[in-house]
């Protein structure tokens, strides 16, 4: 705890999220060239089976089985293309809120280079609609409808969420989860109190120590 990311470690960092991306789009890339090669190869295969089955068919019915099997494969291979599309949207989604929570926190790093990360206070704010799913509410929401806040440390010792099961994901730096939608990391200055919605409003440093006590999430 305390320990700013910065120096090549903090430019790992950003290299990491650059390759994991393009690891991502690779995989993404191989598995939807497998399905598409699947789903032409078992039409084929079904077509051969129909056929010899139905060895005395007339041409013209063979024609129209032909059209409706091809038919079929379209419908798969438009299918297939829609749920590409939509693992497409959620990689780049998910690694652009990756870069963005770690470019953030490089901002707020910089700034407090002479502080230890125990004593710098972030937060969150979230999308507050019908999409707002259980664990973003849970980690970044307070009860008066304020955001939550944290330590940077706090945060920072969290890790990442990736590869983890649900039941251990922790409120972090980047991406929480797959189509992330809630705001880069953001910091509550000395003497100020969050308000719902994520707006600041100033109270005085004679204030403030009494309000962090209360309001910071161990």
């Amino acid at each position: 705890p305390g320990i700013k990311p910065e120096g090549e470690a903090h430019e790992y960092a950003i290299e990491h999220a650059d390759e994991n991306m393009r690891q991502l789009l690779d995989k993404m890339s191989t598995d939807v060239s497998t399905r598409l090669e699947g789903l032409i190869r078992e039409s084929n295969t079904q077509y051969k089976a129909n056929a010899l089955q139905n060895l005395d068919r007339s041409d013209a019915a063979d024609e129209l089985v032909k059209e409706g099997m091809i038919g079929q494969i379209k419908g798969k291979l438009r299918d297939a293309a829609q749920d590409a599309g939509r693992d497409w949207r959620r990689i780049a989604t998910t690694e652009v809120s990756n870069v963005i929570g770690i470019a953030s926190t490089d901002r707020i790093v910089a700034k407090n280079k002479d502080k230890s990360m125990n004593d710098v206070y972030v937060y969150r704010i979230v999308v507050e609609d019908s999409k707002l799913c259980k664990y973003c509410r849970k980690f970044y929401l307070d009860s008066d409808g304020s955001p939550k806040l944290y330590k940077l440390s706090t945060l920072l010792g969290n890790g990442s969420n990736y590869g983890k099961k649900t039941v251990d994901w922790n409120p972090v730096i980047t991406a929480t989860h797959p189509n992330e939608r809630c705001s880069q990391v953001l910091e509550l200055p000395p003497g100020y109190k969050l308000l719902p919605g994520g707006k600041q409003t100033y109270i005085g440093m004679s204030a403030w120590d009494e309000y962090i006590t209360n309001k910071v999430i161990s």
